[in-house]
């Protein structure tokens, strides 16, 4: 029976409009030697303005920056509100997209003097390469997966109940100089009248490495990771006695967690013993 209803929802693929059968799983028919494989998909899914899928969301833009730092932008179609990259008809419309997206979108070029978005002729566009950093945006409200995509198939992760989406509550117009903070990760300002992303770029997620220490995750309302010292156990931005102390209190039993766990293990041998206890004073003595 399963196999019998793929089957019909494929031949609805290849004879009907494109976009179609919202919320279902595109990745069932467009693959590679699948019913659909004339079209084939990498990523796909269906934007709604909730979680339980009550109304599908067009117009939303989806911004994907994947494994090799290619950044692609799909937009939720009108009728149904599906998004799928096809690297066979992939294309931007570079001069409908804001400054802020058009320096971050592969395939466009922001052209200082006329203060446009343009086509970039020397740029190339490849399929996505998994993992993924997706986001949402849409009139000035922003969401951003907490996690990265592992794959490309969305809806066969988010039913209803835990659908895309992106709460259309923000008045697309606003008063300069406006802020939305709701997601620390995509904030938004107001600039003549109109919302405006702001891009946060987090130097681990830019790949560069914390020189000495650790990343923790960001505090409740901040973007990116911080770096702490080797050793910094009580996160002061010094390494001194105090941490030496704290240390030994730790070995001794003193509950802790995984990231005071990752700074007081210096030798990164997995466990907090004499050795990193040794190993700090031998760091604030110099050596």
């Amino acid at each position: 029976m399963k196999i019998y209803i793929t089957l019909i929802l494929c031949i609805t693929i290849v004879l009907g409009d494109e976009s179609h059968n919202p919320g279902q799983n595109c990745m069932d028919c467009h693959y590679n030697a699948g019913p659909a494989n004339e079209h084939v998909f990498s990523i796909a899914g269906t934007v709604y303005t909730d979680q339980e899928g009550s109304n599908i969301l067009p117009g939303a833009n989806i911004i994907i920056e994947d494994a090799e730092d290619n950044v692609f932008l799909l937009n939720s179609s009108s009728t149904f509100g599906n998004f799928w990259f096809d690297i066979d008809e992939y294309e931007v419309e570079c001069d409908d997209i804001s400054m802020n997206l058009c320096i971050i979108i592969d395939g466009c070029v922001w052209d200082g003097d006329d203060q446009e978005c343009e086509d970039n002729s020397n740029s190339s566009i490849n399929t996505p390469v998994s993992p993924f950093f997706i986001s949402i945006e849409y009139d000035g409200h922003s969401e951003m997966m907490p996690t990265l995509a592992s794959n490309g198939s969305c809806n066969s992760c988010h039913v209803d109940g835990m659908r895309i989406y992106v709460p259309n509550t923000q008045d697309p117009e606003c008063e300069d100089g406006e802020t939305n903070n709701d997601n620390p990760c995509n904030p938004w300002e107001c600039y003549d009248g109109q919302w405006a992303e702001i891009i946060i770029d987090c130097p681990e997620h830019e790949g560069f490495p914390c020189e000495g220490g650790v990343y923790i995750p960001p505090e409740e309302g901040e973007c990116c990771s911080e770096c702490i010292l080797s050793g910094d156990v009580n996160f002061d931005d010094e390494i001194n006695i105090l941490d030496v102390v704290l240390m030994v209190s730790f070995i001794l039993g003193e509950p802790t967690d995984e990231y005071v766990h990752s700074a007081g293990d210096i030798n990164q041998d997995g466990i907090l013993n004499i050795l990193d206890v040794v190993a700090l004073i031998s760091i604030i003595l110099g050596n």
